[in-house]
Order: structure tokens, then C-alpha cells, then sequence
């Protein structure tokens, strides 16, 4: 992208600013960004309101911006300016309500830079970005980033797969028939077949097969197949 851009991040931690700055500046996607500062929510209104803005970073990694105040802001200016929120805090719980705040992206601190300056660039551009390593984190514990699923289009019905219906379908992507799950997980076969269907409509997947590539996705084999 080769237009000039005023991002804001608003941050309590001058170390996080800087090293924003140093990211952006050295990735060509994003090496055109103007980067300012804003040290609280009260002074992002200030910014917007004089001197306009084309993004927003909002860091709510602990200590820092209170993660509800936040929220509010984001709830008031999110549908005029995209809002990517860095944070350390990874619960899925935490994930959806961002996003029920209609913000643009959401990255945790510990993302690698390339990572930072793409999801900039992303909103920047009208896009979603949705930190790949929260995918797993979300649809069950896994190992890798996902692969050829768009984490934005699955993120907000894999919140809502429950534990149990993980565990038959990791079960199911692994070979286990449904007599072998149900012994597994001490269940009744109904019941597996319940927990399967459950499970693969949130995720729209049809088949065995849709099961085995979201499995390999995400990240519930341990090694790759």
C-alpha cells in the first residue's frame, strides 16, 4: 500500500509506541503509516476529532488501557474508523466481545512483527484480520496456524462449539468410529452422532473429509499427516 495513512495507537506504555513505530517503518506494506500516539481513551477522542485519523491500534496488554474503556470507544467509532486491538489476552470470550464491538481486527502482543505490520496493512485496507494463533485457541487447544480456513469466517461459530462436541470431532478426524468414541468419551453412540452433527454445522463442515482438512487447519493433529 502506497498511501499515506494516519494511524493512532493509543497506548500507556511509551516501549510498545516506539516499537510500533519501528515495525510499521520497516515493512513496505506500511512503511508509508503515519503512527501517533494517544495515551488514553480521552485523548484518542481528541485526536479524532482534530487532527483525523484512518486507523486505530488499541493496546489493552495488562498493565495498560483498560480493556472496557476500550470497548466503549470502539462500540462509539468503530463503524467510521477500523479498530485493531492488540492484546494479551487470548480467551474466546474476551475474542467475541471485541468483535461484537464491530472492531476491524484482533492480534495478540505476542505476534511476530510481520504479523503486526500485516494486520495494520489489512485494516488499513478495509479488511478483517483475526490473529491465526487464536484459531486453535478458540475451536480447541491445537498446534499449528491455521491453514487454508479463513479464521474470520469460522471465528465467531467455532467460540460457540462446545468441549464435548471438540472431542468427537478430533476423534472422528483421527479415524474413531462412532462405537470407539462413545467408549471413549463413556457415551452413547446417539449421543456421539448428536455431538457430531452439533459440532460440524457450527462449522459448516459436510463430510468426514471437511472434518479431516479443518482438523489439519487448525491445528488438532499433533504432527502433520
Amino acid at each position: 500500500m502506497s498511501g499515506h495513512l494516519k494511524i493512532l495507537s493509543i497506548t500507556q506504555k511509551p516501549c510498545f509506541y516506539f516499537g510500533l513505530k519501528t515495525i510499521l517503518e520497516n515493512f513496505e506494506s506500511t512503511a508509508n503509516f503515519e503512527l501517533v500516539e494517544a495515551t488514553s481513551v480521552e485523548a484518542a477522542y481528541g485526536s479524532i476529532n482534530t487532527r483525523g485519523v484512518d486507523g486505530i491500534l488499541v493496546d489493552v496488554s495488562r498493565p495498560g488501557i483498560d480493556p472496557d474503556e476500550c470497548l466503549r470507544l470502539a462500540r462509539t467509532i468503530a463503524r467510521r474508523y477500523p479498530i485493531l486491538v492488540i492484546s494479551a489476552y487470548d480467551q474466546p470470550y474476551i475474542v467475541k466481545q471485541a468483535f461484537e464491538c464491530n472492531i476491524a481486527g484482533y492480534l495478540l502482543s505476542s505476534a511476530p512483527p510481520s504479523d503486526i505490520a500485516q494486520a495494520v496493512a489489512k485494516i488499513a485496507a478495509g479488511e478483517n484480520y483475526l490473529d491465526p494463533a487464536l484459531v486453535p485457541r478458540l475451536v480447541g487447544k491445537g498446534h499449528r496456524a491455521p491453514g487454508k480456513h479463513d479464521p474470520m469466517s469460522v471465528v465467531d461459530e467455532a467460540i460457540r462449539v462446545t468441549k464435548r462436541e471438540v472431542d468427537v470431532l478430533k476423534r472422528i478426524a483421527y479415524g474413531f468410529s462412532a462405537k470407539e468414541i462413545a467408549r471413549d468419551l463413556e457415551l452413547s453412540q446417539k449421543s456421539v452422532e448428536t455431538y457430531k452433527a452439533r459440532g460440524a454445522a457450527k462449522l459448516n463442515l459436510q463430510s468426514r473429509a471437511d472434518i479431516v482438512r479443518f482438523a489439519h487447519d487448525v491445528g488438532w493433529f499433533v504432527t502433520a499427516h
